[in-house]
């Protein structure tokens, strides 16, 4: 079972803090650089985000970050491989209010270098 926002299921009131955020830009030899982010409070094992995952166009796990509960705020930093084009999903797993997904469109565009 995941949540999106468009399906927060009970955790309705909890979309902001729990949604992941998907900023990219262009990395050396033609790659793409992913940053993830999840704007969630860490309140110790209590109540935190355990972990991003990046997903391809079928679910497939591209890469993750585990965080320490005891840590900073949730963000990830991950790299495309060269070419890729299509969605990708970033999963936010928070240890109290389940698993969370957020997609966006990799394409032309998205590789084009910024001025």
């Amino acid at each position: 079972v995941y949540f999106t926002r468009d399906a927060p299921g009970l955790w309705f009131g909890d979309i902001d803090r729990h949604l992941p955020e998907i900023k990219t830009e262009s990395a050396p030899g033609g790659s793409l650089s992913v940053t993830v982010s999840t704007p969630h409070p860490t309140e110790g094992c209590r109540h935190y985000i355990l972990k991003h995952k990046l997903l391809d166009a079928r679910f497939r796990l591209l890469s993750q970050k585990t965080f320490d509960p005891n840590g900073g705020a949730p963000v990830s930093r991950h790299v495309l491989p060269a070419g890729y084009r299509g969605p990708i999903y970033a999963v936010s797993v928070c240890s109290l209010h389940d698993l969370w997904i957020e997609g966006v469109m990799i394409d032309a565009e998205a590789l084009a270098p910024r001025l």
